[in-house]
């Protein structure tokens, strides 16, 4: 798997980590979704505890993080 960062993004090791530790059911989303897409709204997003200004979701059996606030993918 490639992991892709938004340019000048900092995330902190345990945001991604928690991420891949904690896999939910994968949706499906029609289109590329990359660092820059915006996720649907029909899409339910869940929120990383320790850090909220990221939620994330599992497209196709892929970890996508997101800024909660806009729903944008950052990784």
């Amino acid at each position: 798997r490639e992991v892709v960062y938004s340019p000048g993004l900092v995330l902190p090791e345990q945001t991604i980590t928690y991420v891949e530790n904690n896999p939910v059911d994968a949706v499906e989303i029609e289109g590329e979704i990359a660092v820059g897409a915006t996720i649907p709204d029909t899409v339910e997003l869940v929120e990383i505890p320790d850090n909220p200004r990221y939620s994330y979701v599992y497209v196709n059996d892929n970890p996508v993080l997101v800024d909660s606030s806009s729903r944008t993918v950052v990784w």
